[in-house]
């Protein structure tokens, strides 16, 4: 890690499911950080470098959720990053 990096935090939560989902974080660089949500669908990553860009996807097998993935920009903490997951009888 460069000593001029700043590291922040970014978090958020999945609905419909909420719980064992797995949210991806890569950078452009080809880095990847994967975490899983606890069982009410709260996920945290804790040391996302500041200024840069990052593509963001939920997975859970047999689930669709809107807007994933996703590209953010991280210029400082993130709080709101949500998953919904997207109703089949709705979307048909």
């Amino acid at each position: 890690m460069r000593s001029a990096e700043t590291l922040v935090r970014l978090s958020a939560k999945t609905f419909s499911p909420p719980r064992a989902v797995w949210i991806d974080v890569a950078g452009l660089c080809g880095d990847v950080q994967s975490v899983l949500t606890n069982k009410f669908g709260y996920y945290e990553f804790r040391e996302i470098e500041a200024g840069q860009t990052y593509a963001m996807e939920a997975f859970q097998k047999g689930v669709r959720f809107i807007n994933n993935p996703r590209i953010i920009n991280v210029t400082d903490q993130i709080d709101g990053e949500d998953f919904y997951a997207d109703d089949p009888t709705t979307s048909r």
